[in-house]
């Protein structure tokens, strides 16, 4: 079976056949879909020793399936995708649509897993990303957020924020390493970054010439390497933007809650 694959046609195969008991789903949010556009579904197993099973449906506002991927094994560091079409997802105009992730067995499938949705337009420019709260400190270290695609000449950027108050403070600078990985797991870029309290660092990948549009497909991790102790909040967001410097896309972190944080 191929480590990343896409699938457009409604599957037979459903995870419900195993019983109540034995899966979980994840709810996102609803997004609107007209018929120059595709919404891509990723999932990532992040566990490193473990396989899941996934299964990625699109649901209307009354619940019902209007198209659903497979039923497939991701191996540890794998991923998987599921492709709608929004030429073949229903009633002319626009389609209100909602992605739910089933996975089996729930546990440690559902906690593990990192789940990304994004719509494209007629060219395959990613219009709206849906990450994982990107959010650093404490137990959400390191910080993984779901894969998205790029074209050709199109720019990822993460940056990451010590939400530390600049100024005088007993806190010294934190060591964090950036990195991009495509959707088999395989590092594409790696950068390690010294950041002072209050201050931010920037990390880009740029996508290679292709003949293709979709020149990669990519998701970024960030951990802090040398941690002093306690380890402090971090904020990390992202944003693609193309060779002209304007964005297309970006994403705000939802805030880090934790005791240090403004």
């Amino acid at each position: 079976m191929p480590k990343h694959m896409r699938t457009t046609l409604i599957a037979a195969l459903s995870l419900a056949a195993l019983g109540g008991s034995v899966f979980a789903r994840t709810l996102m949010p609803y997004f609107g879909l007209i018929a120059s556009e595709n919404a891509t579904i990723y999932v990532t197993n992040s566990l490193t020793d473990f396989t899941c099973t996934v299964q990625i449906t699109l649901v209307d506002t009354q619940g019902m399936t209007i198209a659903q991927g497979d039923s497939v094994m991701v191996g540890p560091g794998q991923s998987t995708s599921f492709t709608g079409l929004g030429t073949v997802l229903g009633s002319p105009g626009r389609t209100e649509l909602r992605p739910v992730i089933t996975f089996h067995p729930p546990q440690p499938c559902k906690p593990a897993a990192l789940v990304s949705a994004e719509v494209t337009d007629s060219t395959g420019a990613v219009r709206v990303f849906h990450p994982p709260s990107p959010c650093i400190g404490g137990p959400a270290v390191p910080v993984r957020s779901g894969l998205i695609d790029l074209l050709s000449g199109q720019t990822a950027r993460v940056i990451v924020v010590n939400l530390i108050p600049p100024g005088p403070t007993e806190f010294p600078a934190e060591m964090l390493m950036v990195r991009f990985l495509d959707p088999a797991g395989a590092v594409l870029s790696a950068k390690t970054f010294s950041v002072n309290p209050g201050a931010a660092a920037i990390s880009d990948f740029t996508a290679p010439p292709a003949t293709t549009p979709l020149a990669a497909t990519l998701r970024y991790e960030v951990s802090l390497v040398s941690p002093a102790a306690p380890v402090e909040p971090f904020s990390a967001s992202s944003e693609i933007f193309d060779a002209t410097g304007a964005t297309t896309v970006a994403h705000p972190p939802n805030p880090c809650l934790t005791d240090n944080a403004d």
